[in-house]
């Protein structure tokens, strides 16, 4: 009776971990933003939802669903990323601070904690989160 009630047991706790789990998966916004002079680029996405939007007053926000396999997608590339560092992530080159390439920043929100990569150059991301921004990137594109 014991080992019945040991397994029952197991089997509720399990079950509260994965659902604790979706539940952190539904509370994360992944955003990135692109700017220099005259141009403006940026993308969020979460569980639900795609947003884009090329003017820095959200105006022309356009949207799309989020498939469970895009969200699932960009939820493994997180889980790859050790976002406690990414504020420390270096920039491999320097091209935005002469012009030569748009000013980008990656965002993560999870819960109520946020985590933002230091500025990088437009089309160049650290290598640590390049995957992430690839991926966000593709998405951007799905977003008419």
């Amino acid at each position: 009776m014991k080992f019945i009630s040991l397994i029952f047991l197991t089997v509720i706790t399990l079950k509260g971990c994965s659902q604790e789990k979706s539940a952190q998966e539904n509370n994360i916004v992944v955003e990135y933003e692109a700017s220099s002079r005259g141009f403006f680029n940026q993308i969020k996405v979460t569980k639900d939802s795609i947003y884009k939007s090329n003017d820095r007053s959200e105006k022309s926000m356009r949207s799309t669903l989020c498939t469970d396999s895009q969200w699932k997608k960009i939820t493994a590339k997180i889980e790859g990323i050790d976002i406690d560092k990414l504020e420390t992530l270096e920039p491999p080159t320097d091209k935005r601070t002469y012009d030569a390439a748009a000013h980008a920043t990656l965002t993560i929100k999870k819960n109520d904690s946020v985590y933002k990569t230091q500025t990088f150059d437009s089309g160049n991301p650290p290598k640590e989160i390049e995957s992430l921004v690839k991926a966000i990137l593709t998405l951007g594109k799905t977003v008419e």
